[in-house]
């Protein structure tokens, strides 16, 4: 356990346990708040960051502080005065100022040529002053036109710069309000970390207050409490201890009264272990000899007792013997027993004409069913065969059964067996109406089967021939032949190229399979002569291959009867009044 040689720890008492479940308590409810503050800051830190994402997502489309001030103030302005420029009236004015001080001059110099002088330099000095006066407001007129052209003003352009600043500024001090509570959350982990290292440091203190090695923890002591464990180890060294102290006393009893058999034996010399070791094979072997003794006086008792009954038996077997020749008529033993092989195999075979005799009792018309053996052997191989993998069948559905009564179970706790057992009542009957369908279409399989098994024979090569020719009208030429392959049914195309029948269009795999259609009522005709019932078959065909299936139709009604059904009133263009029929 780590600890010194000569130190020991004691057991936990109540008080000490008590302050060690305090400790972790304590440890604990820290380690949660942190964690909980660390998911505050996770949160903290993820809505900080969508906040400033959506600042930076705003900045792009604001425009200019300037342009934003002459847009607020020309949405502040009346609407009829909105279009006027307080520059351009100032430029006017100083014009008019301007026109009437020269017409002063020009009066002054008429009427006081001594004033004339002054006068022209003071209109010069104004005529100046006004001309730079004009060309900074004309200057000033032209950026202010630049700028409103570059960013036309717009009350719905200026609403919307408005709202976006509205916006920024709440989520300016959403970011603020965000950052705060980030670096409180910041000083609490920063708090709560303290207080940890501070709860460890009581931790180390109070396992050395214990004597316990700093290697341990609280934890580790409260679930194993080694000071226990060394107090119950110690108290079963002392009870070993006090056993071999017990054992050898009485080891030294044996010896006085085994001495003895050392000097019987010369045995003076050996020590315990060997003299304990050679005691018990000397035991061992009398013991061994004793009983070898009595069992052969017994046996030799008995082996005698039963000779003397073995040789009267014998005596009165060979008078039986003697007596068993003369009734049988023979004077060998070797004679007696052919005879008695011949009647046991006599015996054998009346018992075996029983046996049969009794299986064949009303089981004649089987007898007839398999005259053959191997036949037989042949069936009752297939139906062993069959019966394993029913019964292995029945192994899955056992086990398919005891998980859905396990699933029946669990349901009648929810409350909806009754409504799946009333589901399961409508499946059944809608599979009973499933297999009665089923089966019926079974039978009439098989006895379309047992008919077309007459005349199947030398049929085929006709029924492809009849298809080849089908399929080429009904696709005008485009394709020049089927193919019946170990790979499965192709169509060439009349360019030569090789399709299966996924890779064609669907109106030609429907004139591929009435082409095999049709081919087949053909050539059985003359012994199954039913009719075609065609229910609107062709409506993914365009006119071209409508007029070809209408064409042969018309040829396969010479020999078989064809009802065909539709809303396609075009037929009158194709088949006579007498041929049409109108269903109301």
């Amino acid at each position: 356990m780590g600890l010194e040689e000569e130190k020991t720890i004691e057991p936990l008492d109540e008080e000490s346990r008590n302050e060690a479940v305090a400790l972790l308590n304590k440890e604990e409810e820290l380690l949660e708040k942190k964690k909980e503050i660390q998911q505050q800051l996770d949160r903290c830190e993820s809505q900080l960051k969508i906040v400033e994402q959506r600042i930076e997502g705003v900045k792009p489309d604001l425009v200019s502080e300037d342009v934003f001030q002459k847009w607020q103030k020309q949405a502040d302005l009346p609407k009829e005065n909105s279009s006027v420029v307080p520059s351009t009236k100032k430029n006017k004015t100083l014009m008019i100022i301007a026109i009437l001080l020269v017409m002063i001059v020009v009066l002054v110099g008429v009427f006081v040529p001594s004033a004339f002088l002054y006068t022209v330099l003071f209109s010069a000095g104004f005529l100046t002053i006004v001309g730079i006066i004009t060309l900074r407001n004309q200057n000033k007129n032209t950026k202010e036109i630049q700028i409103e052209e570059a960013t036309p003003f717009s009350m719905q352009t200026y609403i919307q710069q408005a709202t976006l600043r509205e916006r920024l500024v709440e989520w300016k001090v959403e970011e603020e309000s965000e950052q705060e509570q980030l670096i409180q959350l910041l000083n609490q982990q920063e708090e709560m970390d303290m207080q940890l290292e501070e709860q460890v440091h009581k931790q180390k203190k109070w396992l050395q207050i214990g004597g316990y090695p700093l290697s341990f923890t609280v934890r580790k002591i409260l679930d194993e409490d080694p000071g226990e464990i060394l107090a119950r180890k110690r108290r079963v060294l002392e009870e070993n201890q006090h056993q071999l102290e017990a054992i050898e006393r009485q080891l030294e009893v044996w010896k006085n009264h085994s001495a003895f058999v050392r000097e019987h034996f010369g045995l003076e010399h050996l020590n315990d272990v060997e003299f304990l070791n050679q005691f018990t094979e000397i035991y061992q072997s009398v013991v061994l000899e004793e009983s070898m003794s009595r069992n052969i006086q017994d046996k030799y008792v008995e082996v005698k007792r039963e000779l003397d009954e073995v040789q009267g038996k014998l005596k009165d077997n060979q008078e039986k013997r003697s007596q068993i020749l003369q009734k049988a008529h023979v004077e060998t033993e070797a004679e007696f027993y052919q005879l008695l092989h011949a009647k046991e195999e006599q015996r054998n075979q009346k018992r075996r004409r029983d046996f049969l005799g009794e299986q064949l009792i009303g089981k004649e018309e089987i007898l007839k069913k398999y005259p053959q053996k191997e036949s037989a052997e042949r069936f009752l191989k297939e139906n062993q065969e069959k019966l394993q993998n029913l019964q292995s069948e029945l192994k899955t559905w056992q086990r398919k059964e005891v998980s859905t009564r396990h699933e029946i179970d669990e349901l009648e706790k929810g409350g909806t067996y009754s409504s799946l057992l009333q589901d399961y009542a409508m499946l059944e009957t809608e599979m009973r109406e499933m297999i009665i369908e089923w089966g019926s279409k079974v039978i009439a399989a098989e006895w379309v089967e047992e008919t077309l098994r007459e005349g199947r024979n030398d049929r085929l090569p006709i029924i492809l021939e009849d298809m080849n020719a089908y399929f080429i009208l009904l696709t005008d030429n485009m394709y020049s032949r089927i193919a019946f392959q170990k790979s499965g049914l192709k169509v060439q195309h009349k360019d030569g190229t090789i399709f299966k029948p996924h890779e064609l269009s669907q109106g030609t795999i429907e004139q591929l399979y009435i082409a095999m259609r049709f081919a087949f009522i053909k050539n059985t005709s003359d012994i199954a002569n039913l009719p075609i019932l065609i229910d609107d078959s062709f409506v993914n065909f365009d006119e071209t291959r409508k007029q070809a299936m209408f064409s042969l139709m018309q040829e396969l009604s010479e020999t078989v009867q064809i009802f065909f059904f539709t809303f396609d009133k075009n037929v009158y263009e194709v088949f006579t009044n007498e041929q049409v029929y109108m269903l109301h």
